[in-house]
């Protein structure tokens, strides 16, 4: 049995989804007795939404802040060698410049999101203009994972979708945390989309 909130696979006498905990008997008797439509079973219904990772943006404020400190002590050094007094106050916001290229990096990263639903894969971005793809899941071949060196230690990589509706239909879902679970659950939602 599926899981309709994360699409994990449970035994058929399950109660509870091992992977995120929903209680299937309180759905179960929410259900009318006899099954509705085709078109209601079909209903549109997300199974998740995930953004890039914010690791590297992590790493990005903490080599900022340390950038931060090293300039401050340097303003502070040639201030001492040379005899001109440097303002506290501009020694400060010189120091919080490296913070810009993060801060920027993160605003990018929470423009981008990825959304699986029951019948397609939506792709939005964009910070000024917004940039919106769908993609049915009938149109998906094949779903497959890839991650560098560094993508690997921290647990993240780029989820890699071929997509027959396009020519060099590859779609990737960059840098997002645990991209091996996400790839199971899409090829859980392919399975079930194909057997309705």
């Amino acid at each position: 049995m599926l899981c309709s909130k994360c699409g994990g696979q449970n035994s058929v006498e399950a109660n509870f989804c091992q992977r995120c905990g929903v209680d299937f008997r309180s759905a179960t008797e929410n259900q009318p007795a006899n099954r509705g439509s085709l078109s209601e079973e079909r209903a549109e219904r997300d199974i998740y939404f995930v953004r890039p990772t914010v690791l590297f943006i992590q790493l990005g404020y903490v080599a900022a802040v340390i950038s931060g400190f090293i300039i401050v002590a340097l303003l502070y050094q040639v201030g001492v060698a040379t005899g001109i007094q440097i303002s506290g106050w501009l020694a400060v916001l010189v120091g919080l410049l490296p913070l810009i290229a993060p801060a920027i990096y993160h605003v990018r990263r929470n423009s981008i999101g990825y959304r699986l639903t029951n019948s397609k894969i939506e792709i939005s971005a964009g910070i000024v203009s917004q940039h919106f793809r769908s993609i049915p899941l009938r149109t998906i071949q094949d779903v497959g994972v890839s991650a560098g060196i560094l993508q690997r230690l921290l647990g993240v990589g780029d989820l890699i979708i071929d997509n027959a509706s396009e020519i060099g239909g590859k779609v990737v879902l960059q840098n997002i945390n645990s991209p091996k679970h996400h790839a199971d659950i899409l090829l859980n939602q392919l399975r079930e989309f194909d057997r309705h």
